[in-house]
């Protein structure tokens, strides 16, 4: 959602109300296309080599990668005669977030054109500026089977390995020093202000360099207190020195209870339908099932963060982000300050997964370098990132279905959340009650069934949460498709039917049914332990399925022993890259079903650390096999893809192995 369309969804009247009788307008992100006439200043030819702008994040996905292999093999040359660099704000035009696995789908092809097209202006001897002509896919090597030119290693390998300056929190400066934004507990959402401070005793710390009060700390309703020292060490010691009470505003919020779906129930149909055909008025539901998933958090291993400098008016930000223009856009209006005095520079991002897309510590290096005169680096400690992040919301789901002579008959499903798109960490109140009518795309991810059901009604609510909540990887399609295969194994189960056979009789989408086929084949003959299936189409682009195999460890726990997938995103650019972005997939998925939860008491989430919220470890780790489905369709994403299936495998997995259906996940361990 970009400004353009937000206003065209709220009508022209609401607009005027808002641009003269609102302050507050928060920034919405810009969602540029990736138009072809851009991708000519992606690539250009000095007269001796090439150099690759890469508009798009470094998320550890290796887009950078699979994009100098596109160039490479259009332009004809060798992997080192392109240099690639990370481009700033200021060299090159606004590019959209790198978010939705849309890198290869939507930026690859307009790359391949400006590529063959300077390679045709620098054979007639023209090096200057050259305009890109649209050439159809079937004319480009890189879409053509073989046609790519292989990488001799990945793009950061060798500074990753030997510890070279590659993220933000490597970067240094002779006047660098290190700031630190107090908060209350509470959630951002929740008000919290300072009561009392110790700003005396915190000034005699060693070290100290300066306490900053200032507006443009806040981060949505949470006043933030600035300390600034000469060394990391030293803020712990300011921070404590201070002894901030805060006054809290209290809050009442069970947030499990807010979306609890059964309760929403009671208020009659869902807010939001999603799908409404030929409802069913049966009362004799043959599966009648609740599922619920708590929050979570993103967990990146490099925590949110952000160096920043100015120069007499001109404002300069390193920056871990998915979307360094929006940073940029939100850093002007915060400080009042015009876009192009800013330029923000992007480093590789130690994980990102939907939860560096909204400034946050890159604001707060800002504010308190324009404080100090001074190279701020802010980077937040675990605890922060937990706390004070936006993280994925709790989903509650009612799963009804009836089955009649081996086919599902009746479908149900309702489900409650809170917001994706149309955030609480973006949105006040008052703007967000405006996208009432329209819903929320990214909450409902994957809650329409694949699958050909006679009757079928889905429908959802939203409740504005005392956490923020976001973008997580896949958004909303985990938890959605997690119910969805749940109550499908156990209709299997209930007519008697072999779980691939019983879905292949509902599916009409072939390349879905091909890969599910291809991961039943792939996965050997089922032995004593429990098995579990789920597939899925990911942004119904993108094909996914999924056969994993659970077992009981020494400890008498159950465990992912083996993890079978089949995988389609069209025309494949780099195979390796693609296999390694499905086992991520696999190992978020197995976080999300058997380790993933935020605990969120009075308005404030009390974990601090990977003890308090852990994430898969190597010992959890199953043994991969990955199969990538050979296609010439367009290349589209394959971050998120396993995410519409994976999950509900390793539950059904699950399930079969101990005969407990759980209604709460992640899977509670005896």
């Amino acid at each position: 959602m970009d400004r353009r369309n937000f206003l065209k969804l709220t009508g022209a009247s609401t607009t005027v109300v808002l641009l003269s009788g609102c302050a507050a307008i928060p920034v919405i992100p810009d969602r540029p296309a990736a138009e072809l006439a851009d991708a000519t200043s992606w690539i250009s030819f000095d007269g001796t080599g090439y150099t690759l702008s890469v508009p798009r994040a470094e998320l550890g996905q290796n887009i950078s990668t699979a994009m100098q292999q596109i160039a490479c093999t259009e332009l004809g040359v060798d992997w080192d005669d392109v240099t690639l660099i990370r481009p700033n704000t200021d060299s090159i035009p606004a590019y959209r977030a790198t978010v939705g696995s849309e890198s290869i789908q939507d930026f690859a092809v307009p790359q391949a054109q400006a590529c063959t097209t300077l390679k045709a202006e620098v054979a007639r001897g023209e090096t200057g500026t050259f305009h890109a002509e649209p050439k159809p896919i079937s004319s480009l090597k890189s879409f053509k089977q073989g046609g790519l030119v292989a990488a001799p290693q990945l793009v950061d390998m060798q500074a990753i390995v030997f510890g070279q300056a590659a993220f933000v929190a490597d970067q240094t400066a002779d006047d660098m020093v290190y700031g630190r934004v107090i908060r209350s507990g509470l959630s951002p959402e929740l008000v919290s202000k300072v009561a009392k401070l110790d700003d005396d005793t915190a000034r005699q710390v060693p070290g100290f360099v300066a306490l900053i009060t200032s507006p443009d700390l806040a981060l949505n309703n949470s006043q933030g207190i600035g300390i600034v020292a000469t060394t990391p060490g030293a803020l712990d010691r300011i921070e404590a020195a201070l002894q901030i009470t805060w006054d809290n505003a209290p809050t009442e919020q069970n947030i499990a209870a807010a979306i609890d779906v059964d309760r929403k129930a009671k208020n009659g149909r869902p807010a939001y339908m999603t799908v409404d055909e030929n409802p069913s008025e049966t009362k004799n539901w043959d599966i009648n099932l609740k599922i619920e998933t708590p929050a979570a958090a993103h967990a990146p291993i490099e925590t949110h963060s952000g160096v920043a400098s100015f120069d007499g008016d001109t404002c300069h930000v390193a920056v871990s982000s998915q979307d360094p223009f929006f940073v940029r856009d939100f850093l002007a209006k915060r400080l009042g300050m015009e876009k192009q005095n800013i330029t923000v520079q992007p480093h590789r991002v130690g994980g990102g997964f939907g939860g560096k897309v909204i400034p946050m510590a890159e604001v707060e290096a800002a504010v308190l370098a324009k404080a100090t005169g001074k190279t701020v680096k802010v980077q937040w400690t675990r605890a922060q990132s937990f706390k004070y992040a936006y993280h994925r919301p709790p989903t509650s789901h009612r799963v009804k279905l009836a089955v009649k002579d081996g086919r599902v008959t009746a479908w149900e499903h309702r489900m409650g959340s809170g917001h994706v798109i149309f955030s609480n960490a973006i949105l006040p109140p008052w703007m967000q009650s405006l996208t009432d009518f329209i819903g929320d795309k990214g909450a409902v991810r994957n809650l329409a069934p694949i699958y050909n059901f006679a009757s079928k009604q889905v429908g959802y609510d939203l409740t504005r949460l005392d956490i923020r909540t976001s973008a997580w990887r896949g958004l909303g399609a985990g938890p959605n498709i997690l119910a969805i295969e749940i109550a499908m194994e156990g209709a299997a189960k209930l007519a008697g039917e072999e779980p691939v056979a019983f879905r292949l009789k509902h599916l009409d989408d072939a390349r879905l049914a091909k890969v599910l086929r291809a991961a039943a084949q792939a996965a050997p003959q089922r032995k004593a332990a429990g098995r579990g299936v789920a597939c899925g189409a990911y942004k119904g682009v993108s094909y996914g399925a999924v056969v994993a195999d659970a077992a009981y460890d020494a400890n008498g726990q159950p465990r992912i022993t083996d993890i079978w997938c089949a995988h389609d995103c069209g025309k494949v650019i780099n195979a390796d890259q693609v296999k390694a972005q499905c086992e991520g997939n696999v190992l978020w998925s197995l976080g999300m079903v058997m380790h993933d939860t935020l605990s969120v008491e009075q308005g404030e989430v009390t974990n601090i650390d990977f003890v308090d919220a852990p994430i898969p470890g190597m010992a959890d780790a199953p043994r991969m096999h990955v199969q990538l489905i050979a296609s010439n369709e367009k290349p589209v994403g394959a971050g998120e893809t396993l995410m519409a299936s994976a999950p509900a495998a390793i539950a059904n997995a699950i399930i079969d192995l101990t005969g407990n259906l759980p209604e709460d996940y992640p899977v509670k361990m005896s």
